[in-house]
């Protein structure tokens, strides 16, 4: 199996018209682009060995920090709540039609589940 992964660090600056910051700004200080690019290829390769081997912590580290979990989304133009991920990395999408598996697409917010328990 492959996954393509992309990642985007604000290190110096955060664009124009987002609600962000970069690295220098949180933390007062100048980064290096190059050390912080090592160091997060070095996590995500660490991550992948893992993933390998045995994929249930991959899977448990991943579920135990995922924000959109409970989360109205939608991928691709199907509508539903996210409520987890399968032993094989697939997102479980609850939809009106029944639940779904999710094996690629582009996963967007609708509604937080806080504000959907209001």
């Amino acid at each position: 199996a492959h996954a393509v992964v992309g990642v985007g660090v604000n290190v110096h600056g955060a664009p124009d018209g987002f609600d962000a910051t970069s690295l220098d700004q949180a933390y007062g200080r100048t980064h290096d682009r190059v050390t912080i690019a090592c160091t997060l290829a070095g996590a995500i390769l660490r991550w992948v060995d893992l993933l390998q081997t045995d994929a249930s912590p991959v899977l448990s580290a991943w579920t135990d920090r995922c924000v959109m979990l409970g989360a109205k989304v939608s991928v691709d133009g199907i509508e539903g709540v996210a409520r987890g991920v399968d032993e094989r990395g697939a997102l479980i999408l609850e939809t009106q039609g029944g639940e779904r598996r999710v094996v690629a697409g582009e996963v967007g917010l609708i509604q937080r589940p806080s504000a959907m328990n209001k």
